[in-house]
């Protein structure tokens, strides 16, 4: 595999991101190291892809018994996509025991995910996404936001289902984003509740790991998650919404602006205090150019 395609993997999936910002606070190496080589194994398995799984299907030919009735229905075109977008269940499902079990940070908010396209030219207009297996075929309402809202379902994690995007897979893998997308009830708009970002940290990190190979996964288990309170290894990414003049973090009579880095980790801000963030406005001059 050439170093070009591997270095555009890294820079897609963020792996990159992550690391040099994990090697500005001072992250050990070997995690960051661990996470190229996921971004490696990665990046050879796409030069393979698995062959995809057509939804599970009643027969389309009428019997005898039903000929009459057959006869009755306008023909259906039925298309299958060669080689779509496929993310195997398990890591949704690790996603969902994360949100489980760190579900004091946003009691009152659901499991929800987000699909983003990576790519400036992918779209998600006309995008269909089921769950699909041998004997499963689930379709996963998908809003105009490219939100969703997946369920538990035992049968279908036993069948070893997949979510299946009617998107063309490319030349590498991912290149629609699953992100978690948690929202307590009642909060402002322009403004996120730091426990909800805590809890999508959790989630993500989970899936992450859930894509591993085994190996790598062994490398980071000692130093716990990067959402963990007392961890000093990868910094969260948050991104804000487009606009953002400033982010100002909000709890009681306390208010003070961000850095630019979001207390993820610092307990003297709890997981009710909101991050606001502060837009700016229309008839602001703009900063001459050079």
């Amino acid at each position: 595999m050439r170093l070009s395609k591997l270095l555009s993997f890294i820079r897609q999936a963020g792996c990159g991101v992550w690391c040099l910002r994990a090697a500005y606070l001072d992250f050990n190496l070997l995690h960051c190291m661990t996470l190229l080589v996921f971004a490696a194994s990665m990046a050879a398995s796409a030069q393979e892809p698995p062959p995809a799984k057509e939804p599970a299907s009643e027969s389309l030919q009428p019997s005898a018994a039903n000929s009459s009735q057959a006869q009755q229905l306008e023909p259906v075109e039925v298309r299958t996509l060669k080689d779509p977008e496929i993310v195997p269940y398990r890591y949704m499902l690790a996603g969902l025991d994360a949100f489980d079990e760190n579900r004091f940070r946003a009691p009152n908010a659901a499991f929800r995910l987000m699909l983003r396209p990576r790519k400036q030219d992918a779209s998600l207009e006309n995008a269909t996404l089921f769950l699909s297996g041998e004997n499963t075929s689930i379709p996963i309402p998908l809003s105009a936001d490219g939100g969703f809202v997946l369920a538990r379902n035992q049968a279908a994690a036993d069948d070893g289902a997949d979510l299946v995007l009617n998107r063309q897979k490319g030349l590498l893998p991912d290149n629609f984003a699953f992100k978690a997308d948690i929202h307590s009830p009642g909060v402002p708009a322009n403004r996120r509740r730091l426990g909800d970002l805590r809890l999508e940290c959790e989630v993500e990190y989970a899936i992450m790991k859930a894509k591993m190979p085994l190996f790598a996964r062994l490398l980071i288990k000692p130093y716990g998650s990067i959402c963990e309170p007392t961890s000093r290894k990868m910094y969260p990414m948050i991104s804000t919404p487009s606009g953002t003049a400033k982010i100002m973090l909000n709890h009681g009579e306390r208010r003070e602006p961000s850095t630019g880095l979001l207390p993820m980790r610092d307990l003297m801000w709890p997981d009710d205090t909101l991050v606001e963030f502060v837009m700016k406005s229309a008839n602001a001059p703009e900063r001459a150019k050079d």
